[in-house]
């Protein structure tokens, strides 16, 4: 795979419950949640298979994650070490971010 390759949007697949929903990338890649209350998304992981680190993919999680809290009047609580850190490096996000 070239680095060009590696760099192009993955297909991410989301699927949602009344408690709990998942961001996937196929099999390499994955961000959890619970759903404490109708509003609100409590990012617990963000997991990225060994094979597929370094391709930016946890990013893409993160960027789909926020645009579905966007797009459905969600506020995020995050305890993913992970997202936490992708908040503060990225402050126009924080619309979404739970006070």
């Amino acid at each position: 795979m070239s680095k060009s390759d590696e760099q192009q949007p993955a297909k991410i697949s989301h699927r949602e419950t009344a408690k709990r929903g998942r961001f996937d990338i196929g099999e390499g890649a994955e961000m959890t949640y619970s759903r404490p209350t109708p509003g609100i998304m409590k990012i617990n992981h963000t997991l990225v298979d060994t094979r597929h680190r370094g391709k930016g993919l946890a990013h893409q999680l993160y960027q789909a994650m926020v645009e579905f809290a966007r797009a459905n009047q969600r506020k995020v609580i995050s305890v993913c070490p992970f997202v936490t850190v992708m908040f503060e490096q990225n402050p126009q996000d924080a619309d979404v971010l739970h006070s």
